[in-house]
């Protein structure tokens, strides 16, 4: 039971680490985005994919906490409510 704990604990976190990864070069990408070089629809899909790849990146961390429930990395992992577009509304 340890052994499958620690396997678990050790694939959640690499892949929090490619998601952190992904949603830090979208970050930069949205950030030197320009509406002089970028039009308003490539602007809006970008601030979009960041916006849910922040939201995965949240998901993964609180399945991370709930590996661990009672122990030192106890967070809060009550239900909450994302919005990642003006369209979408997700609970998780």
């Amino acid at each position: 039971m340890e052994i499958e704990l620690i396997d678990s604990l050790i694939s959640t976190a690499k892949y929090l680490k490619t998601a952190i990864k992904k949603r830090d070069k979208l970050s930069e990408k949205a950030f030197n985005m320009s509406r002089y070089t970028h039009s308003p629809r490539q602007i809006e899909k970008t601030n979009v994919d960041l916006n849910w790849q922040c939201m995965e990146v949240d998901k993964i961390k609180t399945d991370f906490a709930r590996l661990f429930k009672g122990s030192l990395v106890d967070v809060g992992t009550g239900e909450k409510e994302y919005n990642p577009s003006g369209f979408h509304s997700y609970k998780y």
